[in-house]
């Protein structure tokens, strides 16, 4: 091994040492672990009448989540469902704030947040607020719109409201290279959306149908949500990202704020003078797994295919339908 290399791996065992020691240093702020571990609670504020939670949804709203080599806070979609279900039925929780810095995810884990949320609301009568920090787009503003009240920060970007199904072709590129694909089907739908045959015009059309039937479902999200008529929803719901401003002048959010704004919202809808105010932190060492794949990369030889990142050039385009701002 190079000399490059073994600093390479030095510098990266005490970006390790660092991590480990900030991880344990926040674990010791925790009011209560929770669910087996999976995560627990720690102070935002503490008060002296009544809790208010802060809930988080950071990152693509899928089923899981990469790791980052520098936080252990990443989004998982079974985790945050625990943690939503937790905060509503506990009966020492008063109120909930909801923070979304999120580009939005699959159609099926944004729905499932919808659903749960609409649920839990029915059944436990707490006020609800979201907040939004950097970014609230499509799937991230699919679940903030059964909130009482959105807050936004001046600089937040949100909207994209529609749906995007995609997928790469690598037909030329095989033609080209002299590659041919030889799959056996039952019917001359079933390659739909393959990566390797041309698209029929009858195929763009049954993927059409299902876009706009998941569109329509997000204007109904969003029409019940924020009380604006389907026909007056529909020219701004194109797709495009909006301001903070832009957002409220188009009744997408309510208000302009800071998060201490969102929770005092949610204070003066529950009646609380003083409340703390608890975060959920996950309890995960999700950023040792990523330490591990970036040491294993500098190892690696430079003549060595790495398989993950041929597996994640096929998945650029999801063959799903996504409620997913795509930057």
């Amino acid at each position: 091994m190079n000399t490059k290399r073994w600093v390479a791996v030095g510098v990266f065992l005490g970006l390790l040492f660092i991590q480990l020691v900030s991880y344990f240093t926040i674990q010791g702020d925790d009011i209560g672990a929770v669910s087996g571990a999976t995560w627990s609670t720690k102070y935002y504020k503490m008060g002296t009448s009544g809790t208010i939670a802060i809930l988080d949804i950071n990152g693509i709203i899928q089923e899981s989540s990469e790791s980052s080599m520098f936080t252990a806070e990443t989004y998982r979609h079974d985790v945050f469902l625990n943690q939503l279900e937790y905060a509503f039925t506990n009966s020492d929780i008063d109120g909930l704030v909801l923070r979304v810095n999120s580009p939005g995810g699959g159609v099926y884990e944004s729905d499932e947040i919808y659903n749960k949320i609409i649920s839990l609301r029915e059944e436990y009568d707490k006020p609800f607020v979201v907040y939004m920090e950097q970014l609230a787009a499509s799937g991230g503003y699919y679940v903030s719109a059964p909130a009482d009240k959105i807050y936004a920060n001046r600089n937040t970007i949100t909207g994209s409201i529609g749906v995007a199904m995609g997928g790469i072709n690598l037909k030329e590129l095989m033609d080209n290279i002299g590659v041919k694909d030889n799959t056996i089907t039952s019917g001359k739908n079933k390659t739909i959306m393959s990566s390797t045959h041309e698209m029929t015009s009858e195929q763009e059309r049954i993927l059409q149908e299902m876009v706009d039937e998941t569109y329509d479902q997000f204007l109904d999200v969003v029409s019940q949500g924020r009380n604006i008529d389907k026909n007056d929803l529909r020219p701004i719901a194109d797709g495009r990202v909006y301001t903070a401003r832009q957002a409220k002048e188009n009744g997408l959010i309510d208000e302009i704020g800071m998060l201490d704004d969102a929770i005092n919202e949610v204070a003066n809808m529950s009646g609380l003078s003083n409340p703390s105010v608890v975060e959920f932190v996950n309890n995960d060492f999700g950023f040792l797994n990523a330490f591990l794949s970036k040491a294993t990369n500098v190892l690696a030889s430079k003549n060595t295919i790495n398989l993950k990142d041929v597996e994640k050039l096929a998945d650029i385009k999801s063959s799903l339908p996504m409620y997913l701002w795509e930057q």
